[in-house]
Order: structure tokens, then C-alpha cells, then sequence
């Protein structure tokens, strides 16, 4: 069997025909993918939000935050101090001490209401 060497130069009869009939191709493989990448994207997001928590927070609300610097593993994961809403831009908030009165900006994912239910 001898070897064959594949040619460096292309001849077709009709190029054009070529052409559109790739241009359709590749057309059709995009929408096809782009389908797929939204059907990915909507099962993705039902799945994260299935079980999350989106709590909408008023002026005047008490919270607790977040205490990143933990020591141990027991220790608590929110100040055991509570801190007042003061403005809100969800998904930022900006919470005031109520002993100290500092300020700061906070993300609602780092926040926790305190319910008197």
C-alpha cells in the first residue's frame, strides 16, 4: 500500500454551494448550542435556588453579622450583637451599632434578621 500524501490545495465544482451549506451548518450547531447553554443555565439556577432564602430587609430592622475571624469551630458564626438596618440597597446594606453608632456596608448573605415570632 502506498502511502498517500494528503493535497495541500482544496478543488471543488460549485464553492459556493460548499460554503452555504457550512454557513447553514455551523448556523444550525450554534443555535443548537446556545439552546443548550440556557437549558443548562435555567436547571442550574433552579437547583440553587430550590432551597435559598431571600430575605427582604426594612429600615429599622435588627440583624445580626457575620464574624469572619473565627478562633475555633465552636465559636458563633454572627455577633451575638444585634445591629440596626439603617439604608438599603439590596443586595447591600448598610447596618449601624446601636451602642457605638459606626457604620458599615454589609451583603444581605452575611446578614441574619432576628425574628420575635
Amino acid at each position: 500500500l502506498p502511502i498517500h500524501i494528503q493535497p495541500k490545495e482544496f478543488t471543488f465544482l460549485k464553492p459556493n454551494d460548499y460554503f452555504e451549506q457550512l454557513k447553514k451548518t455551523l448556523r444550525i450547531f450554534h443555535q443548537a448550542s446556545r439552546e443548550n447553554i440556557l437549558c443548562q443555565q435555567q436547571a442550574n439556577q433552579a437547583y440553587y435556588n430550590k432551597n435559598r432564602l431571600d430575605p427582604q430587609l426594612k429600615s429599622g430592622d435588627k440583624v445580626f453579622t457575620r464574624i469572619y475571624v473565627s478562633k475555633g469551630k465552636l465559636d458563633p458564626k454572627f455577633s451575638p450583637i444585634p445591629k440596626i438596618v439603617v439604608e438599603i440597597h439590596h443586595p447591600m446594606y448598610v447596618v449601624e451599632d446601636e451602642h457605638t453608632h459606626i457604620r458599615s456596608q454589609v451583603h444581605i448573605s452575611d446578614l441574619r434578621p432576628i425574628s420575635f415570632e
